[in-house]
């Protein structure tokens, strides 16, 4: 095997090795959205649709030349990201900036980071330097405090070849295709909600690993929600029995109180708002496979707009993206206002409020009665759930459905890294033994 091959093979941390990455990643350029289509009327609206993307696209460009610096724009935006998250903090730190105004603002250059890693996965910024993009993952990972990037570009990837059917794990494990109802509610706000389905789209994809996923997002999702936990006991126990501050040093306090309204409660904020969009936009269930023009509605109605700013404006313009995969988040968010009328002409869903109700599913029901009702559901589960959610979340309402999973999650993980160790372990010791058995010099001591 050639130096190439070796550093190629996939690794068990990491997923994927770079030629099966590339693999993907090729397949996904390649996608031709009209040659995918299932009747004519979805390929006469596909072809449309992309070519007023490109189109506009090409023009924008024209207009402003120097949107065609990819990687320096990418590098612009994700030191920027960190550069205000640095300044938030130094304001919060120096009592300039009270809690509540430091969680949204911390929330916003981490939702512009998410994006990066996005547009990473699509090797949109420096597509020859591996190591740099690495580096990114890296440094996005410890500031989302969720899944993994290595893991998410292979989920991603994938996302894109199988959207709205049982293989699309990445929706799937976020909440997409889940009744209304408490479950939902959890996976939606709740920092490791995906535990709650792990097993059961894991069950029903023909790829996706269950025990892979809880072991490589278990470090910064464990770490999020322990953050979050004990600051939230540690709180109630004070609130409850204020003598307990005497058995607690200050640091410990000050270090938790800090943690969590400059990472926890930030990302907590940003990933509800991410979920809420994002399987609010996606079909599931009921849609020809590969098919992009059943995959995504436009959801843009000014009642989601607070949750809108946490995501980049995920519901309205990740349908662009469904169409056209090689575009930087930035280029999206100023083409998708231009192709939008074009969408809805040519019959692409708008601001359809009943998917929470039916599931995600694509078909509308036949009585206007039942579309109503899920309309207004609908439109409550989007204005509501956040809220509500996050009370919940803060209640600990969730915590026995979730904490179950978490543990199964720890030992699981412990098991797995003990039998790395048990074997590392008798394989040093057969090499050794392999070695003095083959020495020419034995020396017998007596």
């Amino acid at each position: 095997m050639s130096d190439k091959e070796q550093h190629d093979t996939a690794n068990p941390l990491l997923g994927l090795g770079h030629l099966e990455i590339e693999a993907l990643q090729q397949q996904v350029e390649e996608l031709e959205p009209s040659a995918t289509a299932s009747t004519q009327e979805s390929q006469k609206a596909s072809r449309a649709i992309r070519k007023a993307i490109l189109e506009a696209e090409k023009a924008t460009k024209l207009k402003y030349p120097w949107l065609r610096h990819q990687n320096l724009l990418g590098m612009v935006c994700f030191t920027g990201s960190l550069f205000c998250m640095a300044t938030v903090a130094w304001l919060f730190w120096q009592g300039l900036l009270g809690a509540w105004a430091t969680v949204v603002l911390m929330a916003l250059p981490i939702s512009i980071l998410h994006e990066i890693e996005h547009d990473l996965i699509h090797n949109l910024y420096f597509r020859e330097r591996r190591w740099v993009q690495d580096v990114l993952f890296f440094v996005i990972w410890l500031s989302k405090q969720h899944s993994s990037p290595w893991l998410r570009r292979e989920m991603h990837l994938k996302h894109h070849l199988h959207s709205g059917t049982p293989d699309d794990g990445e929706e799937r494990l976020i909440g997409l295709g889940l009744p209304l109802g408490l479950k939902r509610m959890a996976v939606t706000v709740h920092p490791t909600g995906g535990i709650l389905v792990t097993k059961d789209v894991a069950r029903e994809s023909t790829w996706l690993d269950g025990k892979r996923v809880r072991q490589e997002n278990a470090p910064m999702m464990l770490t999020s929600m322990i953050l979050t936990k004990l600051f939230l006991w540690q709180h109630c126990v004070l609130y409850f029995y204020p003598g307990f501050a005497l058995y607690v040093p200050s640091w410990v306090t000050i270090t938790l109180r800090t943690l969590f309204i400059l990472f926890g409660a930030p990302n907590i904020l940003r990933q509800a708002c991410l979920v809420l969009m994002s399987n609010g936009s996606h079909y599931y269930g009921d849609i020809p496979p590969r098919d992009v023009f059943y995959q995504n509605q436009i959801l843009d109605s000014w009642l989601v707009w607070p949750w809108q700013l946490f995501c980049c404006h995920f519901g309205a313009s990740h349908i662009v993206h469904h169409f056209v995969p090689g575009q930087p988040f930035y280029l999206r968010l100023m083409l998708w206002p231009q192709v939008k009328n074009v969408m809805i002409r040519h019959g692409v869903r708008h601001n359809d409020m009943g998917i929470i109700l039916r599931a995600n599913r694509y078909h509308l029901s036949a009585s206007p009665r039942q579309q109503r009702r899920a309309y207004w559901l609908g439109l409550a589960w989007f204005v509501l759930v956040i809220p509500v959610g996050t009370l919940s979340l803060l209640l600990g309402v969730f915590d026995a459905m979730v904490l179950r999973e978490a543990a199964e999650t720890v030992v699981m993980v412990l098991r797995v890294h003990y039998a790395r160790f048990r074997t590392n372990q008798n394989n040093n010791n057969k090499k050794q033994q392999q070695k003095h058995k083959a020495s020419p010099w034995k020396v017998s001591l007596t």
